[in-house]
């Protein structure tokens, strides 16, 4: 591919990934947490399953900052959807797990998402949907490498 076709379409791409960010908003808005904190909880529900997750694991999964991690775990702690554990041997460090609200407002959350999705999969149709799922598994390949690039 030459180099403007490849600007034109990251152009493209850029400006479909805003609008899809801004109706995201949208959507997230009508339930509880929304967007980042409820991105969040999902990702420390799926981490979590076999027991908790320290602070550098959940950085190291979720690509951002430490001090964004800090924020979203401190707003989920403040509204008691996570619990932090300290760690015995080592009192900088700790750990996160969901606590029962967050468990029930997990499930909550990824049932109403279930819902949005199914009709988006009416919507879509189904070859377009495993297109796009192939499509999406390729961008978490992707990032699962650029990750592990940059370490």
């Amino acid at each position: 591919m030459n180099r403007e076709i490849e600007n034109k379409l990251t152009e493209e791409l850029f400006s479909t990934l805003e609008q899809f960010r801004c109706v995201d908003k949208g959507v997230n808005r009508k339930s509880g947490l929304g967007g980042k904190p409820i991105s969040m909880l999902m990702m420390i529900g799926q981490l979590t399953k076999d027991g908790p997750v320290s602070v550098t694991d959940l950085k190291k999964y979720m690509f951002i900052s430490a001090p964004a991690i800090t924020q979203f775990i401190n707003i989920l702690h403040f509204k008691g959807y996570i619990e932090k554990i300290s760690d015995p041997l080592d009192k900088r460090k700790s750990w996160i797990a969901l606590s029962e609200k967050g468990k029930k407002e997990l499930k909550r959350s990824k049932e109403k998402l279930k819902e949005h999705m199914s009709l988006m999969v009416r919507h879509l149709g189904e070859a377009d949907t495993r297109t796009l799922n192939e499509i999406l598994t390729k961008i978490v390949v992707f990032y699962m490498e650029q990750g592990e690039n940059n370490e």
